[in-house]
């Protein structure tokens, strides 16, 4: 309830992303179910990342930013190639769901052809999470221990359920999850161009323009501010 409060304006812009991706996608026919299936669970992905941040559960919100990007690959993937087969139809009788990498990998692979430079933006977002806080890492216990704790004649150390991250810092991570959710949208929207297989709100290219100019002006200023800071405790220190 007090994350604006404590976060300042990044926590409405963000909140505002989460409005512009939720009613990007005005319509959905029959046939295409499967796309609203991919689009709720984007939408879920992102909701949960969002509290996890602002809850300071760092590791479990970047856990659901790399499943919205995944959602994201498949979503425009399959809106993108209305025809391909979703389903193992070997069995007639019992059809069932590709397997989950054979149809990530035709996925990832369309998405790095057909809109390479976002392609690349989706892999760094998705690498930098994988690399850092996707998996049992030092950088992630960092985020729980109480380094004070740790003394040479203690008996105990402690430690804490929410992270100890600063306040720019997990401004910093709610900037980057602004960002991905540009993304996003503007995957979903280019991937529709080209089928109009679902409806998306009328305006919905400039809005997004619109946003990420928010998004990044939001960007300098706390890059500033935080390059300030880093100054300020290399001169302390020295």
């Amino acid at each position: 309830m007090d994350a604006q409060q404590r976060l300042g304006t990044i926590v409405p812009i963000a909140q505002q992303g989460m409005a512009i991706l939720s009613t990007s996608v005005v319509s959905v026919t029959a046939h295409n179910g499967i796309i609203a299936a991919f689009m709720l669970a984007i939408q879920k992905s992102i909701t949960l990342a969002f509290l996890s941040y602002i809850r300071s559960h760092t590791a479990q919100a970047e856990f659901n930013c790399r499943q919205a990007i995944e959602f994201t690959a498949l979503a425009a993937f399959v809106l993108a190639n209305p025809k391909i087969e979703i389903l193992d139809q070997s069995d007639p009788d019992n059809p069932a769901f590709l397997p989950r990498r054979k149809l990530s990998d035709k996925a990832y692979q369309w998405l790095k052809t057909a809109e390479p430079e976002l392609n690349s933006l989706l892999k760094d977002f998705k690498d930098r999470i994988n690399d850092n806080t996707a998996h049992a890492s030092i950088y992630v216990t960092h985020l729980t221990i109480n380094t004070d704790s740790l003394t040479d004649d203690g008996d105990a150390f402690t430690g804490s359920f929410f992270d100890n991250l600063g306040v720019n810092e997990t401004r910093a991570f709610l900037m980057s999850f602004c960002r991905l959710i540009v993304l996003i949208v503007e995957t979903m929207r280019r991937a529709n161009q080209s089928t109009q297989g679902i409806g998306m709100k009328v305006g919905l290219e400039n809005e997004i323009v619109l946003y990420a100019n928010v998004v990044d002006d939001y960007r300098e200023a706390l890059g500033e501010i935080m390059r300030r800071e880093k100054e300020q405790r290399m001169s302390a220190a020295s």
